[in-house]
């Protein structure tokens, strides 16, 4: 009996993802829990798994499609079924096939990725795919880029050869959407103070190598910059709040998010709870997410919700920025890169490790001497940084 793939819940806010790859073709035989598709929203990246053991009878969204969340996307059924469409309740239908249903071999020669429309369609009007620019995530060739070549003169072809279009679409269409709208919806202010890092540096060199021994973790600056965040918004709760109609609402629970630049552009996972976390729990929940969100692929779990962001743009080198805020948060934390520069300690000048520290904040909210307070309060725990790891638990 043949069962429908549907897109699971995604999490928080997440209504509808788009298919970017199938990594299965109608017909091929299919493992339970073995990914037949990539999927993504503007959260997260995740691949989707086949429910039972059989054979991908049929794809029901093309590259590129969105699908709905519980809204089907394939049909997977037994080896010799074959799918006669869908039935009343959304149910997929099937009946059994004359011989067996075998896997479609990739075809050698063409080596273009294209969706099964766009193949059908070249086939048709006898179109090397090979000559077709793709629109498609990651340069796959759809329906309407084979339409369009059929219409384009070719010595119009030919010029369009010297440019490249990069679809603007999926994970960074949505982020950018969001962060204009935010933009003009609020009124955004940075503010910075220049932090100390040499202390840190050294306890950071001191414990990775025990840590990623013992408990597998790569340590990075990432722990300390949240458990500072965290121990300063227990002082200054307006950071972690909201703007809600009259309401400025302050978020009890701190879920931390971490933006993190993959291949699709930036993916936010979430720390939930980051206020009733020790230091090493925030080490090691850090360096899973993060390696997650590098490749791509986020669980779903870990996705939306977060009441504040931080954003470390000082692991590509740069040194100050102005941040955007990401709705309906009221504060984003930046840093910058960690520098050795020349210092004044006790009247001598010494080489120190030296990083910006940025706040951008909704000036609706707070104001520029509570933000520079709560900047002071992450730059003394900073600068004392066994501070972050004594002070265990708790808001």
């Amino acid at each position: 009996m043949s069962v429908e793939v549907t897109l699971p819940s995604l999490g928080v806010a997440i209504l509808e993802a788009t298919v970017v790859k199938w990594l299965k073709e109608e017909g091929q035989p299919v493992a339970k829990e073995e990914p037949i598709a990539e999927v993504e929203s503007d959260k997260v990246s995740f691949e989707v798994v086949s429910p039972m053991d059989g054979v991908l009878l049929k794809r029901l969204c093309e590259v590129s499609g969105i699908v709905k969340v519980n809204e089907a996307l394939a049909v997977v059924g037994a080896a010799g079924e074959r799918y006669a469409g869908r039935v009343e309740g959304g149910r997929a239908a099937s009946e059994a096939a004359p011989e067996p249903v075998r896997a479609q071999k990739p075809e050698p020669a063409a080596r273009v990725r294209a969706t099964p429309a766009a193949k059908a369609l070249a086939k048709k009007q006898g179109i090397d795919l090979a000559r077709v620019r793709g629109s498609g995530p990651d340069g796959v060739v759809t329906k309407e880029d084979v339409a369009t070549y059929q219409e384009t003169p070719p010595e119009v072809q030919a010029v369009s050869a010297a440019e490249e279009r990069i679809p603007f679409s999926g994970v960074r269409k949505k982020t950018a959407d969001k962060l204009a709208r935010s933009r003009s919806e609020m009124v955004q202010v940075t503010t910075a103070v220049e932090v100390d890092m040499t202390e840190a540096d050294l306890l950071r060199k001191k414990w990775k190598d025990t840590l990623a021994r013992r408990l597998g973790i790569r340590l990075t600056f990432m722990p300390f910059f949240i458990r500072a965040a965290v121990m300063a918004v227990r002082e200054y709760p307006v950071l972690n709040s909201a703007l809600e109609g009259d309401e400025i609402v302050i978020r009890r629970n701190v879920d931390f998010g971490i933006a993190v630049q993959s291949e699709r552009g930036l993916i936010v996972p979430v720390v939930k709870g980051a206020q009733d976390q020790a230091f090493w729990e925030l080490a090691r929940e850090l360096d899973a997410l993060t390696g997650q969100a590098r490749e791509g692929v986020t669980d779903p779990r870990y996705v939306g919700g977060a009441t504040i962001t931080l954003s470390n743009a000082g692991a590509y080198g740069s040194v100050i920025s102005t941040p955007v805020i990401s709705s309906p948060q009221s504060a984003l934390i930046w840093t910058g890169a960690i520098l050795e520069k020349p210092a004044v300690k006790e009247g001598a000048i010494v080489a120190r490790k030296l990083m910006n520290l940025c706040v951008s904040y909704d000036h609706r909210i707070m104001d520029g001497a509570t933000v520079a307070r709560f900047l002071g309060r992450m730059k003394n725990l900073l600068e004392e940084p066994m501070l972050l790891a004594m002070d265990e638990r708790g808001m």
